[in-house]
């Protein structure tokens, strides 16, 4: 895990976002649970990798992609966090590292503002990824558990 590092994402990396999308874990652990169509991707991709208000990476290790993480800025001041992580790295710790470098990506650019992740309620391994790296839980349902971090 030594060779970790987030790089933006590009055009060609459509295919690869769609199919993490699709798996079938990412899609439980979604608060959007059905499968998504290719054209709906399509839209969606071109539309968020030119939004301004939009940081899309994919973690690396070695060169190899090992997931995605993207913050939606809302106001300048609030960003929602979305990651996930491929099928064949999960279980290794990588959750964790894809927030810290995300941190650490902020803090390239100078960046302050409150971070903000959702986990639906049986999602341990996201919440693990949030706890360890110092988010504090700030609201809880039957459905999913509040997230923050100010940084």
């Amino acid at each position: 895990m030594n060779n970790l590092r987030l790089r933006k994402v590009e055009e060609n990396d459509i295919e690869l976002i769609f199919n993490w999308s699709n798996d079938k874990d990412v899609r439980k652990n979604s608060f959007h649970m059905q499968p998504i169509k290719w054209e709906e991707h399509v839209k969606w991709f071109k539309d968020i990798i030119k939004n301004k208000n939009v940081r899309f990476f994919i973690l690396e290790n070695n060169g190899t992609a090992i997931g995605q993480i993207r913050i939606a800025f809302e106001k300048y001041d609030k960003g929602i966090i979305s990651f996930s992580i491929s099928k064949e790295f999960r279980g290794f710790g990588f959750g964790k590292e894809i927030l810290r470098l995300l941190e650490e990506e902020l803090n390239k650019i100078n960046t302050k503002c409150k971070l903000i992740g959702f986990v639906k309620i049986d999602n341990i391994a996201s919440q693990n990824s949030f706890v360890i790296n110092g988010y504090a839980e700030i609201k809880r349902d039957e459905n999913s558990i509040e997230y923050v971090k100010n940084v």
